[in-house]
């Protein structure tokens, strides 16, 4: 059962467009690069901020709002962390909303910045920026709290650790605040990694049933789709 917070965020999300439902036409996803004849997905989610290289339409206070929740479910794990990253792009406005939150509230905690970046062979990867003002000065070991906004694969996820682990920190987990995968979070590669999320596409159905943002007919076409 979600909190009426919870609640409230689902439906904004809905109202500022990051949640959009089409099971006529349907959607292409990052999947389709890779497997074009996959089923078009009949709902389309967009957590990313307007700097994001490819925008989205989240405002400050939903992106601060989504920190929050992450942080509060980490806290409710009693994950212990002193540092937070976002995995790039997407997760790293949250990463920085969550830092904010904790300072607030007078629990701060460092922030250690990863990049992305092109091998020789023009490979994409993951690297950690090293100077001191990513780290608040600090440049010891960190346990640190990866956060991100969706699930839909673990490739970025589970470099990300690697890039973390390399760099000579830890890695106290990995929160998202939606599960967007079909099949449900599975585990990483790295069983000492935990991945979890604040909520799923079905906590997000139920709300919008129960509020009329969501016809009938559309919550069943894509609890169908989640289901293959």
């Amino acid at each position: 059962m979600l909190t009426k917070c919870q609640q409230q965020l689902v439906m904004s999300l809905m109202r500022v467009g990051a949640f959009k439902v089409d099971t006529k036409e349907g959607f292409r996803l990052s999947l389709h690069d890779k497997n074009p004849h996959a089923p078009l997905s009949p709902f389309y989610l967009n957590l990313r901020t307007d700097s994001n290289p490819k925008p989205g339409p989240l405002t400050d206070d939903l992106v601060r709002g989504i920190a929050i929740e992450i942080v509060q479910a980490v806290a409710k794990r009693h994950i212990r962390f002193d540092a937070i990253a976002g995995i790039p792009n997407a997760g790293r406005p949250f990463a920085q909303a969550a830092e904010r939150y904790l300072h607030d509230i007078r629990s701060p905690v460092a922030h250690v910045l990863i990049m992305k970046s092109e091998d020789s062979k023009g490979l994409r990867r993951l690297r950690v920026h090293t100077d001191s003002s990513a780290t608040n000065g600090s440049m010891e070991a960190k346990h640190v709290l990866l956060i991100d906004d969706l699930v839909t694969s673990k490739t970025m996820k589970e470099m990300a650790a690697e890039a973390l682990l390399n760099a000579g920190h830890k890695v106290a987990g990995i929160r998202v605040y939606l599960d967007h995968s079909k099949a449900g979070i599975r585990k990483l590669s790295k069983p000492d990694v935990p991945l979890a999320s604040v909520l799923s596409i079905s906590d997000m159905l139920a709300v919008y049933r129960e509020q009329k943002m969501i016809t009938e007919d559309d919550a069943q076409a894509i609890t169908r789709y989640l289901a293959q």
